[in-house]
């Protein structure tokens, strides 16, 4: 139900805001599940080609520390990478993004 009401909600919005996106995998990266959060980072990554962990924690508005760690926790277990440039743990995204905006 909260997967469907994320998606929703960054659908709806007609300004690409990447927080909005980052928030699905971040959850799914928590429950164990990277592979559903691959088409939402490969959006994502078609947005903001610079997205990482590292631009998240910098360009993030959150400001309490402890929620921070768990946020910057969840995009790491959904596989984005640490910094630009590099494939995580659910591989490499940039390129999934490529393949999916050509062939789809």
């Amino acid at each position: 139900m909260a997967k469907h009401t994320l998606r929703r909600a960054a659908i709806r919005q007609p300004n690409f805001q990447w927080p909005r996106h980052a928030t699905l995998p971040v959850a799914l990266g928590h429950l164990r599940r990277p592979d559903e959060a691959g088409p939402v980072l490969s959006d994502l990554c078609a947005q903001r080609p610079d997205f990482s962990v590292a631009f998240a924690e910098k360009h993030h508005l959150i400001s309490n520390p402890d929620r921070m760690a768990l946020y910057l926790d969840g995009l790491c277990k959904a596989g984005v990478p640490e910094a630009s440039g590099r494939a995580g743990p659910a591989g490499d995204w940039l390129a999934i993004a490529v393949i999916l905006k050509y062939f789809y």
